[in-house]
């Protein structure tokens, strides 16, 4: 469910922006890409077959995985986002595992909601929350091999969760913190419903018997590692001490950084005395391994919130990918009215025109002057006749039908369509979803965008962009995929521009070189326009074509 919010959340908007980074692992072309910050304006540069491609459409590989339930983590292929042929077709040569790693910010209060969803045994909870509310990272890693996962790697505050399966999804390790758990009969389901990337771990190995429901998954491993946690409270109480003695200090607990859980968790101990002094007649090799084994149950305590937290951010942030191809619809001269989806533009603008047809006439004269003012006058509009379509170009009192026009107006329609729906929201949109309300985030990758455009209308096109990303109330981030030094000299002006908001932290170039050590796969660099508009690092003539050699060659030299 979509909806306006309040205006008691706008004062959030701002810490609501979850700093992606994304790191590929052989993945065609990508045999390593580093991790490639996803800045407000990220352009992907280089020669062709070199991997940019890749990258930008991983994105749309994640969207067209995560929004249908299936067999698979990966989806490879779709008819209405992006083909990868399969899995074998994907996997970088000479490998058997593709990688992917994202890395993002979070509000603790986003993990808290999940863990009163997931309604944990009345002895323990987490009363007191994480020890402060500023944004944390968390970092998910997982690895595929044959059309299943085979890996996992989550990293979220100081809990270093490491788990590897085997090809019947059956858990072969389960790694906190390099303290490997006790917990055995774990596994997963094979199974990927809607919205789930990472699954969770749940008790049995028999597909068949698993649960289907993520809260009762959670409490039953959340359970167990009660268990643990009461066990290695032996260590350092005596028998008077009971379990409700053992919960009251874990409830005073918050989680955070492993450095001020050993601090709060001592401090806390100091109410009941036998405890700590039983505490400190350990030595302190051995309260080390107390409190890290303490702290790594914790962690295992709570894996399954952390999944779910997970989830729902990665399938919040892919649901809102637009991918727009490089070769778009190209204008036909009339078009049959159909029932097509008028939910997003598709990846080709093929449904444009019934978008268009669609609107209201308070929206449709709103799109018109949006377009004229932003791009030298223009206006793009769709008469009908009987049971057809045409798609028309206003220009200069002219009329023209965008069938006798050349093709790059029509290949910048959809992409100006996208931005036109974007800046009309001039309020935040947030989506009930599991944990709460937030605002959406939107990432709209574009391959090519100056396809067919001259170099003014590419700098306007730019131009659209800087506004965008930099409207606070929008959340919009852009990947460009360009061949075009129009494109760049263009962000450069911004970046030096009094008149633009756009600062060299807003504009990511990320580099795709052959890595000639490595069977030419490519090599990745990430450069900044410093505030003067320069790039750092820019290899000296990247848009320059070679000498031109000789048509005659070796004929030149016969008599």
């Amino acid at each position: 469910m979509i909806y306006q919010r309040n205006n008691s959340l706008n004062n959030l908007k701002c810490r609501e922006k979850i700093n992606m980074k994304v790191k590929i692992t052989n993945l065609r072309a990508l045999y390593d890409t580093g991790k490639v910050e996803i800045a407000p304006i990220t352009v992907l540069l280089g020669k062709n077959s070199i991997g940019k491609s890749t990258f930008a459409r991983s994105f749309a590989l994640m969207k067209q995985s995560l929004f249908i339930n299936r067999s698979e983590p990966v989806l490879w292929y779709s008819p209405n986002l992006v083909d990868f042929g399969s899995f074998e077709d994907s996997v970088t040569k000479g490998f058997d595992e593709i990688e992917f790693e994202y890395s993002f910010e979070f509000l603790p209060r986003d993990f808290e909601r999940f863990v009163r969803y997931n309604s944990f045994w009345n002895s323990f909870s987490l009363n007191n929350g994480i020890y402060n509310h500023d944004n944390k990272e968390i970092s998910v890693k997982f690895s595929i091999k044959k059309n299943r996962i085979n890996k996992i790697n989550i990293i979220f505050l100081d809990f270093n969760y490491k788990i590897a399966y085997n090809s019947k999804y059956k858990v072969e390790s389960f790694i906190i913190n390099d303290i490997v758990s006790s917990l055995s009969g774990l596994s997963s389901r094979s199974a990927f419903p809607l919205g789930e990337i990472i699954p969770q771990i749940s008790l049995g190995n028999n597909q068949d018997k698993l649960s289907n429901s993520l809260r009762l998954n959670a409490r039953l491993l959340a359970g167990e590692s009660l268990k643990e946690i009461e066990q290695l409270f032996g260590k350092i109480k005596d028998g008077r001490t009971n379990n409700k003695t053992i919960s009251k200090i874990l409830n005073k607990l918050q989680i955070g950084d492993y450095t001020q859980f050993v601090k709060e968790f001592e401090k806390t101990i100091k109410v009941w005395k036998t405890i700590h002094q039983k505490y400190l007649g350990l030595t302190v090799e051995e309260r080390q391994r107390f409190v890290s084994k303490l702290y790594s149950l914790i962690g295992e305590f709570y894996y399954n919130s952390v999944v779910d937290l997970t989830n729902d951010y990665l399938s919040s942030y892919f649901n809102e990918v637009q991918y727009i191809a490089p070769v778009r619809a190209t204008a036909e001269r009339y078009y049959r009215i159909q029932g097509v989806s008028l939910n997003g533009i598709t990846s080709q603008g093929e449904n444009v025109p019934m978008i268009l047809y669609n609107l209201k006439p308070e929206d449709d004269k709103e799109w018109k002057r949006w377009t004229r003012d932003n791009f030298n006058g223009i206006e793009f509009d769709v008469k009908k006749d009987s049971s057809n379509l045409s798609l028309t170009l206003s220009k200069s009192g002219q009329v023209i039908n965008l069938a006798d026009t050349g093709f790059g107006y029509s290949q910048i329609l959809p992409i100006l369509l996208y931005l036109w729906q974007k800046t009309r929201m001039n309020k935040p949109v947030y989506r009930q979803g599991f944990r709460g309300i937030r605002p959406h985030q939107s990432l709209l990758i574009i391959e090519q965008p100056e396809l067919h455009l001259h170099p003014a209308l590419q700098a306007n096109l730019i131009d659209s962009f800087a506004r965008i990303v930099k409207n606070e109330k929008l959340d919009v981030s852009i990947i460009i995929e360009t061949h075009s030094d129009t494109v760049v000299n263009r962000l450069g002006e911004h970046v030096i521009s009094k008149s633009s908001d756009i600062n060299s932290d807003d504009v990511n170039l990320v580099f795709f070189e052959e890595d000639k050590e490595n069977n030419g796969l490519a090599k990745l660099r990430q450069i900044k326009f410093d505030e003067r508009g320069r790039l750092k690092g820019w290899p000296v003539g990247f848009f320059e074509p070679g000498p031109i050699k000789s048509f005659l060659g070796d004929a030149q030299n016969v008599d």
